[in-house]
């Protein structure tokens, strides 16, 4: 098994990749821009992502070039690596090679010494002892790189000592041991001397509660807060409505375009940490339970899936009952807060979009469901990926298990972002 060949990646045009490509006969055009190349035109280093078959199980995944071996075996995860590496007969014979250990010599000693193969990767030098490693590192050529000591007074006890030159250029004061340098702050840095001391009264803007702050926060903070929850307080007050600065301007179709695609890839990425939540954890702990083969936040033009089966096009979104308004918690739409309302409107988009543009029916798990029924959850997603997508309801609030037996409910509940009207709509059947 190997690299899926022909595959096709998208790319940007950078620093790091404009005179490789170039060279292979590549159109340049601006920095920022993509194009399509044969992944055999990227370097080994390179963060796009191909298609892999899996060594042990034959699953297809998507895995970044540069944590994969080229011309090595593929997995699809580090279970299957595993149980390639136990149960087959190639991988015993590789183990067992990793471990063999091949015999060399010290760079500067020339003593015998053993080491196993992963360690002639790279600078492939190679020390009996972190002294040889020291001593080539002191003296190249025969020559010490090292400088003289220069003769200086401890700014404490007065005492003379030798220091290099560099360290004198680079600190304020000199202290021959840790003892002088302690007693020295602990005499020279008290109370208004040090930096960071609170010695000024202020009042919250907010609470006018006494607040201890800093000369620089008073010197560089229009406002003073004395806890998270005045501030916030002061924000919604003072900074909404026509007093936002930003209150009354507009912006072109193209920023906002260009906001959702950036908020897309931002999670898609893992830079906004919400998305790492403790029930979509646990559902990605049931899936490898289950040796399924699902990608993690998956982005697509606007949208980003929180799990995506590539090669069954299959999707599974962890829902949380707050921000989707689970309809058995939040029985009336008129109470729900703007936010709600607003991921109703955007989860109803994306179902729409993914079904418009991929044939895509995704499997909702919700957060009810998933802390209190785990095994609920666990059987649907394995009727989901046996029936290839295709379910009588795709909400686990809908089923329950009788005599652990999977089973639709007589009542089937849809969620706001289904009914046909938000806010009258209460039960339907599908």
């Amino acid at each position: 098994m190997a690299i899926v060949e022909g595959q096709k990646v998208r790319v940007k045009w950078s620093s790091s990749t404009k005179k490789s490509l170039e060279s292979l006969g590549y159109n340049y055009t601006k920095m920022g821009d993509e194009l399509e190349v044969s992944f055999e035109h990227l370097s080994e280093n390179s963060h796009a992502k191909v298609m892999i078959t899996c060594d042990w199980c034959n699953n297809e995944k998507m895995k970044r070039i540069c944590d994969i071996d080229l011309n090595g075996n593929h997995f699809c995860s580090s279970k299957c690596y595993g149980q390639w590496r136990s149960k087959s007969e190639e991988g015993r014979k590789a183990s067992d090679l990793l471990k063999t250990k091949i015999k060399t010599k010290c760079k500067v000693c020339d003593s015998d010494i053993d080491k196993i193969p992963s360690e002639f990767k790279g600078h492939g030098l190679h020390y009996c002892s972190r002294k040889c490693m020291g001593k080539e590192n002191v003296y190249k050529n025969g020559i010490a790189s090292t400088k003289d000591k220069i003769e200086t007074k401890c700014n404490h006890c007065n005492r003379l000592y030798k220091v290099h030159e560099s360290k004198l250029k680079s600190n304020t004061w000199s202290f021959c041991s840790r003892e002088c340098y302690s007693e020295f702050r602990r005499v020279h840095f008290i109370g208004d001397k040090v930096h960071n001391y609170q010695g000024i009264t202020s009042k919250c803007d907010y609470c006018n509660k006494e607040v201890k702050i800093t000369k620089s926060y008073q010197e560089n903070t229009k406002n003073t807060f004395c806890s998270k929850e005045c501030y916030y307080s002061y924000r919604s007050k003072f900074y909404s409505g026509e007093n936002h600065p930003q209150f009354g301007t507009k912006k072109s179709p193209e920023q906002i375009e260009q906001m959702r695609l950036n908020t897309s890839k931002m999670i898609a990425e893992g830079r906004i940490p919400q998305t790492s939540t403790s029930i979509q954890i646990l559902i990605r702990n049931t899936l490898e339970k289950l040796g399924l083969s699902f990608d993690e936040e998956i982005p697509d033009k606007y949208y980003v899936l929180d799990f995506y089966d590539t090669k069954n096009n299959l999707a599974i979104e962890v829902m949380g009952d707050y921000w989707h308004a689970n309809p058995l918690r939040y029985t009336d739409y008129d109470s729900l807060h703007d936010i709600q309302k607003k991921d109703i409107k955007r989860d109803k988009s994306k179902k729409t979009y993914f079904k418009k543009n991929r044939n895509l029916n995704i499997l909702y798990l919700w957060e009810r469901d998933i802390n209190n029924n785990i095994d609920l959850c666990e059987k649907i997603i394995v009727k989901y990926v046996d029936t290839k997508g295709t379910l009588d309801n795709y909400h686990s609030f809908n089923y329950s298990l009788i005599d652990n037996k999977l089973t639709l409910n007589e009542t089937i509940i849809l969620p706001y972002f289904m009914r046909a009207n938000t806010k009258y709509q209460k039960v339907s059947d599908i």
